[in-house]
C-alpha cells in the first residue's frame, strides 16, 4: 500500500486544465504580517508564480495591486468582504482570485527559525466559488530571513492548492 501511495505521488502531472478562450481573471495577492500592519502585496517571486499559473491555463491575468485594495482590506477582513471588493471595482474581470497570507514566527525548532503562514485561496466566478484555508510550516536557516521568505519558502504548497481550484473550476466550465 505505502509503494503504490509512493509511486502515485511520483507519477507526472498531466497538462493543466486550460480555459476554451482566453479569460480574464483578477488577480488580488495579499500579504498580511503579524501586528497592526496594513495589508500590503506578496513578494514578486510570489506575485509572478501565481500569474505563470493562470497563465498556464489560458487565463488572462490582471493583478489587483495594494494601492488599489491596501486601505479597504485593512477594514474589511473576511474572504467574502474582500471578494465583494474586488469584484466592485470598475474594470473587474468575472472571475477573481484572493490569495491572502500571513506569516509568523513561532520559534527556533533543531536551530532552525519556524515560521507559519496561513493562507486562504478563494475563487469567486460566475459558476464557482470554493474556498480554502491552510497553514503551511516553513524552517528557515538565517535569522534575517523574515515574513517575505516565509512566503517563497511556502509558495510550492500554495501554488498547488491554486491549481487544484483553477482546474477545478476550468475543469467544470469547458
Amino acid at each position: 500500500m505505502v509503494l503504490i501511495s509512493w509511486l502515485l505521488a511520483c507519477a507526472p502531472k498531466g497538462p493543466p486544465v486550460a480555459a476554451a478562450n482566453p479569460t480574464p481573471v483578477d488577480l488580488v495577492l495579499v500579504a498580511e504580517d503579524q501586528g497592526d500592519s496594513a495589508p500590503r502585496d506578496v513578494p514578486p517571486t510570489a506575485a509572478t508564480r501565481i500569474g505563470q499559473l493562470a497563465a498556464d491555463r489560458n487565463l488572462l491575468p490582471r493583478p489587483i495591486t495594494a494601492s488599489v485594495w491596501s486601505e479597504a482590506f485593512a477594514s474589511r477582513e473576511t474572504v467574502e468582504q474582500r471578494l465583494a471588493f474586488a469584484g466592485a471595482q470598475p474594470g473587474a474581470s468575472s472571475a477573481t482570485v484572493l490569495v491572502t497570507v500571513e506569516p509568523g514566527y513561532f520559534g527556533i525548532v533543531s536551530g532552525r527559525y519556524r515560521w507559519t503562514v496561513d493562507v486562504d485561496v478563494a475563487l469567486h466566478a460566475p459558476d464557482a466559488d470554493a474556498a480554502r484555508h491552510f497553514q503551511v510550516p516553513v524552517l528557515l536557516t538565517w535569522d534575517h530571513e523574515r515574513e517575505d521568505a516565509a512566503i517563497n519558502a511556502a509558495l510550492p504548497l500554495i501554488a498547488r492548492e491554486i491549481e487544484l481550484q483553477l482546474d477545478r473550476w476550468l475543469g467544470t466550465a469547458n
